[in-house]
């Protein structure tokens, strides 16, 4: 960490238990490769020090997933692919300062104390205080939670876009009349800024950002399917229109849930991007069921 911060060997290194005389505090290696700063901090390397590939060596990790094995060293070398698209949510916190902490050991908070390189200087270089004594919380990981597809400890599946209809979908839930699969790229924990590049609003797509990930020429299939899920959209209104026109007590059930789904598919917005194959099966069941209706 040349020509960044000047650290000590016990800047790392802590008596922070009675059973070791020093051991490492993994808190201070998260706060230091984490934290938000305006200069980024780089290693001996010249690589920033929050590169994942300076801790996390090559992954010889396959997963089956419905009949095709994914591989994740093909992902690696992947230069379109950071580690972030599928990996996300492994940073909790911030590791700021909070000036509150000063008065655990001060009476008074010094004038300079809006310098950090003067803090660092007193504090590390010349008190060897621990960084944790200063700094709020960081983690770095995964979150654990019920995945509810499989209802196994998982790590966390959604990024908190506050899109819960697009996380539903995705899980293959949320309609009615079909059992639903999670879509693989549920299954491989993809993250939306993987598609979504519109980092604020996670809405607009390219569809040429899909060849990233799958072969060249996905995108074509992508814009096609797009095009038969609006189209059966547009079918499934009409008839819905058509079946509330005449309804009697024998539809009331097939009009409720023909529009359970429409208004699930609509809502999510991704004309089947996010579960082409969960959509297609639950417009078929609606369409069927309407057309029966409204013979």
């Amino acid at each position: 960490m040349s020509n960044n911060l000047k650290l000590k060997c016990t800047s790392c290194h802590a008596h922070i238990s009675t059973e070791k005389h020093f051991e490492t505090d993994t808190r201070t290696c998260d706060t230091c490769h984490f934290i938000n700063t305006t200069k980024p901090l780089y290693a001996q390397n010249k690589k920033p020090i929050s590169d994942c590939a300076l801790c996390h060596g090559h992954v010889e990790k396959t997963k089956d997933i419905y009949g095709k094995i994914f591989q994740h060293e093909i992902y690696e070398k992947n230069e379109k692919i950071d580690c972030s698209d599928c990996h996300f949510d492994t940073i909790q916190g911030d590791g700021q300062v909070d000036k509150r902490s000063c008065y655990q050991c001060h009476a008074e908070i010094a004038d300079y104390s809006d310098k950090v390189p003067d803090m660092h200087t007193i504090h590390i270089e010349k008190r060897k205080v621990a960084c944790t004594s200063c700094h709020d919380p960081l983690t770095h990981g995964w979150i654990k939670s019920a995945n509810p597809v499989s209802g196994d400890d998982h790590p966390q599946q959604s990024v908190a876009t506050g899109h819960k209809v697009q996380e539903v979908i995705m899980m293959g839930m949320g309609g009615v009349g079909i059992k639903g699969e999670p879509d693989p790229m549920y299954l491989a924990t993809l993250n939306c800024s993987a598609c979504h590049q519109d980092k604020q609003r996670f809405a607009l797509i390219e569809p040429k950002v899909c060849n990233n990930c799958h072969e060249k020429g996905f995108d074509k299939i992508l814009v096609e399917q797009i095009r038969f899920v609006t189209s059966r959209m547009r079918l499934l209104q009409r008839l819905l229109a058509q079946a509330k026109r005449r309804h009697n007590g024998g539809t009331s059930q097939v009009i409720h849930e023909a529009e359970v789904n429409y208004n699930l598919i609509r809502e999510d917005g991704s004309s089947g991007a996010h579960n082409i194959k969960y959509i297609k099966y639950l417009l078929d069941y609606s369409i069927t069921n309407l057309k029966q209706t409204v013979k």
